[in-house]
């Protein structure tokens, strides 16, 4: 898998237009893993309120947690990827 990755890495790096590439991969890669920290911090969150009592309030951290995932992963790694391609 790590020689893969490697072959990968080096077979877009080799050219300038390859490198532009991943460097867009790269940073939309950085803005999903941002998105997916928050929302385990949004779990997290959750969690305390549940063990310390606050049902409701549980039951609203968790909902914003999971609600709208899939497109907040998808917009923020298209933004990330554009911008990265108009530095």
């Amino acid at each position: 898998l790590v020689l893969g990755l490697t072959a990968l890495y080096k077979a877009f790096t080799s050219t300038k237009a390859g490198g532009e590439q991943l460097k867009q991969v790269m940073a939309g890669i950085s803005a999903v893993i941002d998105v997916v920290r928050d929302r385990v911090l949004k779990v997290g969150e959750a969690l305390i309120k549940f063990f310390t009592g606050d049902f409701k309030g549980a039951l609203k951290a968790g909902k914003e947690s999971v609600s709208g995932f899939g497109e907040e992963v998808a917009k923020e790694f298209r933004q990330a990827a554009i911008l990265e391609q108009k530095i």
